[in-house]
């Protein structure tokens, strides 16, 4: 789950690997192949973040071949030093 998103991975009868997600309970779309020509057996994912990207990882079972791949989810926004806002820090009674 990437925040109100549910993300879903999928093997069809090809057993190619397809994802679909479904947002806000709003049901679920289309499925999107993102692997061919595979034999997927198992597979396990989870949602993280790499760098500035929210990736869906998962390691998949490819006809007994362990594998590994990322489907990037989004992207969050980088600022420069001098975008960010004005930050006031406190310590006890004295200002810093």
């Amino acid at each position: 789950m990437d925040e109100t998103t549910v993300w879903a991975l999928i093997s069809h009868s090809s057993q190619d690997l397809f994802s679909d997600s479904n947002n806000d309970s709003a049901g679920w779309g289309t499925d999107t192949e993102e692997l061919d020509a595979v034999t997927i057996n198992n597979i396990t994912s989870n949602v993280y973040q790499r760098g500035s990207d929210i990736v869906l990882a998962y390691v998949y079972d490819d006809a007994a071949t362990i594998k590994y791949n990322e489907k990037v989810l989004r992207t969050i926004p980088t600022f420069a030093a001098a975008e960010l806002p004005q930050q006031n820090y406190y310590i006890g009674p004295f200002k810093v």
